[in-house]
C-alpha cells in the first residue's frame, strides 16, 4: 500500500478482515487485498469531485444477490454474502452511494432523488442490518432514516429530535438501534419506539459508538479520552463505567 501516492481520509477493514478500504480527498476509493497488500480495486463515480464522502458502513450479504438457503422461522430468502460484499459511502450532498464491489459498480443511489424522504444534510453515519437489505443513516436533521437499499427508498424515520444524531450503533440481533448525539437513545428497532435515553456523560456529541456482541452493554466516546459504558439492560440511564484513556 502506498500512503504517500493515496493518503486516506475514510478508512475501514471488511467485515471479513480480508480486505482494506481507503478513501482519499478526492473521493477515489481503493479496496486493498490485506495479507498480499495488494491493490483490489480502484473506484470512482462520474461526479466524484462535486461532493466529500463522510461516513462509511461494509456488509458482506449483498442485497441484489439472493441466497439458496431459507429462513427456518420466516421462510424468507436471506441475501447471499461475499467476500468482497457491498460497501456504503455517505456524501456531504445527503446521499448514499452504495458499491457492488463483487461487480465494481454502483449499486444504488440512496438519495433524495430517489426517495423524497432522503436526507437534505450531509450524513453522518451509516450501519447496516445483518441481512445487507436494510440500512440506517443520520444527519443533522431530526430523523434517522431506515432504508431498503435494494428498492432505494426510506422505509421508516426513527424521530431523534433537533440535534439529529452524530452516530449510529445496531445490535448483533437488529433489535436495538442507539442514536448519539449530545445524549444517547435506545430504539426498539421491531416498533420503531424509544425505549430509553441515556445519559452520554460526554461534553461533545458522540463519536464512536458500539454494542457488544450479547448487545448488553454499550460504549460511546468522544474526541474526549473518557469511553462511557452502559448496561442497557439495567434501569439507570447513567454509564456503568467510565474509563479514561492514558494520553501520555
Amino acid at each position: 500500500m502506498s500512503a504517500s501516492t493515496h493518503k486516506a481520509k475514510l478508512a475501514a477493514f471488511s467485515p471479513c478482515q480480508s480486505f482494506f478500504v481507503s478513501i482519499s480527498d478526492d473521493n477515489r476509493v481503493k479496496v486493498w487485498d490485506v495479507a498480499s497488500g495488494s491493490l483490489r480495486q480502484e473506484l470512482k463515480e462520474r461526479d466524484h469531485l462535486t461532493y466529500k464522502y463522510t461516513s462509511l458502513a461494509w456488509t458482506k450479504a449483498s442485497p441484489w444477490a439472493a441466497s439458496s438457503s431459507s429462513s427456518s422461522k420466516k421462510g424468507t430468502k436471506r441475501s447471499a454474502t461475499s467476500d468482497l460484499g457491498v460497501l456504503a459511502l455517505g456524501t456531504t450532498t445527503g446521499a448514499i452511494v452504495v458499491w457492488n464491489l463483487e461487480k465494481g459498480e454502483v449499486g444504488v443511489r440512496l438519495a433524495r432523488e430517489t426517495s423524497e424522504n432522503g436526507h437534505a444534510a450531509a450524513v453522518t453515519d451509516i450501519v447496516f442490518a445483518s441481512s445487507g437489505a436494510t440500512l440506517f443513516s443520520s444527519s443533522n436533521e431530526k430523523n434517522v432514516l431506515e432504508w431498503n437499499v435494494k428498492d432505494a427508498s426510506v422505509t421508516r424515520k426513527f424521530k431523534v429530535g433537533s440535534d439529529g444524531a452524530s452516530k449510529l450503533a445496531l445490535s448483533k440481533s437488529d433489535d436495538v438501534l442507539a442514536v448519539g448525539s449530545s445524549s444517547i437513545k435506545l430504539f426498539d428497532v421491531a416498533s420503531g419506539k424509544k425505549s430509553k435515553k441515556l445519559t452520554s456523560g460526554h461534553a461533545t456529541a458522540v463519536s464512536q459508538l458500539a454494542f457488544s456482541d450479547c448487545a448488553r452493554y454499550l460504549f460511546s466516546s468522544t474526541g474526549e479520552r473518557f469511553i462511557n459504558v452502559f448496561d442497557v439492560s439495567a434501569e439507570s440511564t447513567d454509564p456503568l463505567y467510565n474509563f479514561a484513556a492514558d494520553t501520555r
